[in-house]
């Protein structure tokens, strides 16, 4: 039985519906970057790292969803990553933070890589 969000969907009688799944997930990250294309730009700076970070994030879908070598995973798991740290860093120039703020965003990396290392 599909997943419940799929349960409305034209895949009632399938009993696998990975493919559709997969057809899917290869277009809604397109789709994303083609939005943020045609959306209006207020801010170019932020527009261009949520822009990159979507990229990445493309990409980091790209390289997962072939993740039958480790190489392609790993890569997959850095394009995602990156594309956090470009949404994180945009998110961090729209708004405008106080010394506390800025104490916080220097941490994060650190707390972050020591948590994976």
């Amino acid at each position: 039985m599909p997943p419940p969000l799929l349960r409305d969907l034209p895949l009632r009688g399938w009993v696998n519906p990975a493919p559709a799944l997969l057809v899917t997930k290869r277009f809604l990250p397109a789709l994303f970057v083609l939005t943020a294309l045609v959306g209006p730009r207020q801010n170019l700076q932020y527009f261009r790292m949520i822009f990159a970070g979507l990229l990445f994030c493309a990409a980091g879908d790209g390289f997962l969803e072939f993740f039958s070598s480790r190489e392609l995973f790993m890569s997959g798991l850095l394009s995602f990553f990156a594309g956090r740290v470009l949404y994180g860093a945009a998110f961090f120039t729209a708004g405008s933070p106080g010394t506390h703020g800025r104490v916080v965003a220097a941490l994060c990396p650190l707390v972050s890589g020591s948590v994976f290392a």
